[in-house]
């Protein structure tokens, strides 16, 4: 069962905390605003990070400060500003306000269940960014199904993701996703890599975002 750390108005607070406790979870802190639950997180430890989505609740620091613990965060938005803000910092986990739990619950507890922590990271400690290669021999071993998968398992589980067709033969992570693939984005990466443009921004600009859902990720195609 997962440790929630709350910054949610008092009126969804109390319709919800009930629910909380039925379904075996345990509230570590009812928290007022993003910046609280920042300073917290290390403190309280929180599995999941669940607050509303409006400006003084949700930001891009929070954000940050969950994907660098490995912290799932969940917004609820009161409507289609508190939606477009969240989508604007790139927050895709968000429901409705008045969601009830067990659509909820399907975020909080879907997904594999793994350490929201990978390793032995003590409090305070910036992680580094991880690559997971999936590599084998051609003539269809299942490197796709399997790069695939480990993409959404890994997002399910709280943490940023980045799925990258880096194949040279042919790119197949595209079409097995169902996106558009008319300009590749790792090779459009590659590009501004080259050129010592490659930053942030562009990256965030030059992938396409693949939603499920159980996990969302961010999709570099590749060369068709």
């Amino acid at each position: 069962m997962a440790r929630l750390a709350l910054a949610l108005d008092p009126a969804t607070e109390d319709r919800l905390l009930a629910d909380i406790v039925e379904h075996g979870h345990t509230v570590v802190a009812r928290l007022v605003g993003w910046r609280d639950v920042v300073d917290s997180l290390d403190v309280l430890a929180p599995d999941v990070v669940l607050v509303g989505a409006a400006r003084a609740t949700l930001a891009a620091e929070l954000l940050a400060a969950c994907d660098e613990r490995g912290i799932r965060l969940i917004a609820l938005a009161a409507g289609d500003a508190d939606r477009a803000h969240a989508a604007q910092i790139g927050l895709h986990e968000v429901l409705d306000r008045s969601a009830g739990w067990p659509e909820i619950e399907a975020l909080v507890s879907g997904g594999v269940q793994v350490p929201s922590r990978l390793g032995d990271v003590k409090p305070g400690t910036r992680r580094t960014s991880e690559v997971i290669a999936v590599w084998g021999p051609a003539g269809a071993p299942g490197r796709t199904t399997i790069a695939v998968n480990l993409a959404a398992e890994i997002a399910a589980a709280g943490h940023s993701v980045a799925l990258v067709d880096a194949d040279p033969y042919g790119g197949a992570i595209a079409p097995a996703l169902g996106l558009l693939d008319e300009a590749p984005g790792f090779a459009s990466a590659c590009r501004l890599a080259g050129g010592d443009a490659l930053d942030r921004a562009e990256l965030q600009r030059i992938a396409q975002r693949y939603s499920a859902p159980r996990a969302s990720f961010d999709v570099f195609t590749g060369l068709v």
